[in-house]
């Protein structure tokens, strides 16, 4: 499973300036709301392709630009369940 997380929060919130964004404003028109723009930026939670897309297009950056990608390895998680 690949999940998305964001790279630099600093280099992110010049990308917002730079564009003439507040987070709430990207949050509504890339239709996620403010508390889950907030947990991402915070790198507590993980983000979609198709919502980071939205995100990258209304800061017209790339995906790469923002994001990493983090590979999980299901079957590694479901053993290490399994075990605990």
């Amino acid at each position: 499973m690949i999940k998305l997380y964001i790279k630099d929060k600093e280099a992110f919130n010049t990308l917002l300036a730079v564009n003439g964004l507040s987070g709430k404003e990207l949050a509504e028109s890339a239709d996620i709301t403010p508390t889950y723009l907030s947990r991402i930026l915070n790198k507590k939670q993980s983000v979609g392709k198709k919502t980071a897309r939205k995100i990258a297009i209304k800061l017209n950056a790339t995906i790469e630009d923002i994001f990493f990608i983090s590979s999980v390895d299901k079957s590694f998680t479901k053993a290490k369940r399994a075990i605990g």
